[in-house]
């Protein structure tokens, strides 16, 4: 081989990995480039994260917060109810990433020991209305949205034995005046319609409902 091509070849040569060389100073602007942009996912991560358990622990109190509220809403209304030491607890379980809750109604029943029961085995269909009655007004008004209307209920007290409906009409004055929420019922028991301020009587008459006005006190309509 002569000197001349020696020189060619080592030119091509030397330019061949200012080539590779260039090439890889493009690849290390690459990786550098890849490496920060990773490094600024892991801070996302990182902060998703942070905030993520931020809102489970926020979720967990105001869960905790509101499971309290309506314990004692419900509680208070069997404790007026049928004037016992009744309480009603909210037992929450996760099975499966969910959420479960049970209802239970506890009371010593004038003894030592505490028994917890299912609600419909504590006293019978009247502990459920009451129950039932009083989560529809706690969960009315611990709820985030502004429901300022009135409650409607249809038959509230339905399976009450007669000795403790004056009792019930006490409690549902008792709503009245802590919420400050009207309340519109539909009864056929006369204890709890007559304990209404205004109170209407509807009776068919030819296939037709007739409305009558019973009775009206100068108080709003309430009850």
């Amino acid at each position: 081989m002569t000197e001349n091509k020696l020189k060619e070849a080592y030119a091509l040569f030397e330019e061949n990995i200012k080539r590779r060389e260039g090439e890889k100073e493009k690849l290390e602007q690459i990786i550098t480039a890849k490496e920060k942009e990773i490094d600024e996912i892991k801070e996302k991560i990182y902060l998703y994260q942070q905030v993520n358990e931020i809102y489970k622990k926020a979720a967990e109190y105001a869960r905790e917060k509101s499971k309290v509220a309506i314990e004692n809403i419900v509680s208070r209304a069997l404790s007026i109810v049928f004037s016992d030491d009744l309480k009603f607890e909210v037992e929450i379980k996760r099975e499966r990433d969910k959420d479960s809750a049970r209802f239970l109604v506890s009371s010593t029943y004038g003894g030592e020991f505490k028994i917890t029961n299912e609600p419909q085995e504590a006293r019978g269909g009247g502990v459920v209305d009451i129950i039932s009655l009083a989560l529809r007004i706690a969960l009315l008004e611990t709820s985030k949205f502004n429901n300022f209307g009135p409650l409607v209920l249809d038959e509230p007290a339905k399976h009450v034995s007669g000795e403790h409906i004056d009792n019930v009409a006490a409690f549902l004055r008792t709503v009245i005046t802590t919420f400050n929420r009207q309340i519109i019922m539909v009864t056929h028991n006369q204890y709890l319609a007559e304990s209404g301020d205004i109170v209407y009587e509807v009776k068919i008459e030819d296939g037709e409902s007739q409305v009558k006005l019973k009775s009206s006190s100068e108080l709003p309509a309430v009850l």
